[in-house]
């Protein structure tokens, strides 16, 4: 089986896949209702720290699994926790003060009371018949035992473990440049929908910014090297007195890597006094050459004629 940490995409460690989140779903209260947003009513104590195990580590499909959530703070008095998983099927454990509210969410029945600083719950998850992968959402409250929301932390985690295969980490791909968000990766047999198996893509929004797109003069950091608009070279600028984009021969010219304000990196603009002329115009049927190829009207002069006889007629009426 393989399992990833968050912090280092190479690194294998037994505990899977650990992602430390701020939001969380459970209430270290009797009945452990899961509920959005845990922060916004246990407040004031410090986050506790949640680690995901499973046993065994290399889980066959169809297998029983052991999972165990453990809740960690120098504060905690009692804890409660709420499970979640995408597939399969999770079961109570006896003695372990939890219930089921589906076959993929289970959460405590009653706050389990600390020892040492921790609160251990183990729950077991039966795998689905066919080789995967699954990902376990835990949202835990470490409670001071007061029986208020005051002084409580509330946190969660993720663990991501293959199933019937040894699995490979993938991460999620919003926008299909080939390039993942490292923050939010799962592992499995083969490759999901919407994920890739590379890592690094500072904006998974947009697919022109990855590891590997060249660096462009936009103010962004494209190559996702933590650097902006680096390594470009010195190059003539021209004036564009349109601010259309595209500057002329016949203006100003400067030496810089990025155009300021009023310049342009090319000067194939064959009107720079009107922004609706430019190499990247649409050509329109009004006398002018819109697009700076040198003709004037091409394909858009009404055609007369049919068959053989078809031609474009000699002008137009401008507008």
């Amino acid at each position: 089986m393989r399992s990833t940490s968050l912090s280092s995409p190479t690194l294998s460690v037994s505990l899977a896949l650990l992602t430390t989140l701020v939001a969380s779903e459970a209430h270290a209260r009797r009945g452990g209702t899961a509920v959005e947003g845990c922060n916004g009513c246990h407040t004031g104590g410090a986050a506790p720290t949640i680690t995901i195990g499973h046993s065994p580590e290399s889980p066959a499909a169809g297998e029983a699994v052991t999972l165990q959530v453990t809740i960690q703070s120098a504060n905690i008095n009692a804890g409660g926790v709420y499970l979640r998983t995408g597939t399969g099927r999770l079961a109570p454990i006896d003695g372990q003060g939890t219930h089921l509210i589906d076959d993929r969410q289970l959460v405590h029945s009653a706050p389990k009371r600390a020892s040492g600083g921790v609160v251990r719950f183990d729950a077991q998850w039966i795998a689905p018949g066919a080789p995967g992968g699954v990902v376990v959402e835990v949202w835990a409250v470490a409670a001071n035992g007061d029986n208020g929301s005051r002084g409580d932390g509330a946190s969660a985690a993720s663990a991501a473990f293959a199933y019937g295969c040894e699995g490979t980490t993938y991460y999620l791909d919003r926008d299909g440049d080939g390039y993942g968000d490292s923050g939010v990766p799962r592992v499995d047999c083969a490759q999901p929908a919407d994920h890739a198996p590379r890592a690094g893509d500072c904006d998974d929004y947009s697919v022109n910014i990855h590891p590997e797109q060249g660096e462009a003069c936009n103010g962004r950091d494209d190559n996702c090297d933590g650097q902006i608009d680096e390594d470009l070279a010195v190059t003539t600028q021209y004036e564009d007195s349109d601010g259309d984009g595209y500057g002329s021969l016949f203006g100003a010219t400067v030496e810089a890597k990025c155009p300021p304000d009023g310049y342009a990196p090319s000067s194939n603009d064959c009107n720079d006094r009107s922004p609706d002329v430019h190499p990247d115009a649409v050509e329109t049927c009004n006398l002018v050459d819109d697009d700076c190829d040198g003709r004037v009207d091409e394909g858009v002069r009404e055609v007369c004629g049919v068959g053989m006889c078809a031609r474009e007629a000699i002008a137009c009426t401008p507008g």
